[in-house]
């Protein structure tokens, strides 16, 4: 029970963005993450963008979704549901690069969820192997 309570509000709690407003998960693919990711690396590249709230978006939709991952290890200490294992210093920056690269790779998948895509993009660069899925957490994650 207190699995499904966590999941739920990880669920509910990663489809909130910027400016109160709150998406259905049929609203947030592939193309309007696409869409968000530009105003994201203009903000990266500049500091500055013209999609402000795209940019917000997308950057939060991030940073939702790892702290999902986080408290999902942490509800689960023997840590058999985690599928992505990046290390302590990877940043919302590179996963935002690397949700990019496998966004452009994949056009034919762009109707799909942003949630299925991320996970797909962040589980092939940060797989769990066998024995992290079976082990305890680190301390430093």
């Amino acid at each position: 029970m207190k699995y499904f309570a966590l999941v739920s509000l990880v669920l509910i709690g990663s489809q909130a963005v910027g400016g109160g407003q709150v998406l259905n998960n049929s609203e947030l693919d592939g193309n309007e993450l696409l869409k968000d990711r530009r105003a994201a690396v203009q903000v990266l590249d500049s500091g500055k963008t013209q999609d402000s709230a795209g940019a917000s978006k997308c950057f939060g939709y991030l940073k939702g979704f790892e702290d999902g991952m986080i408290a999902l290890a942490a509800a689960n200490p023997s840590n058999r549901w985690s599928f992505i294992c990046p290390n302590a210093e990877t940043t919302v920056n590179q996963q935002l690069k690397i949700v990019t690269n496998y966004l452009t790779a994949h056009p034919e998948d762009l109707y799909q969820h942003a949630q299925v895509l991320v996970s797909s993009a962040l589980v092939h660069v940060f797989p769990c192997s066998a024995k992290n899925l079976m082990s305890e957490p680190s301390a430093d994650r």
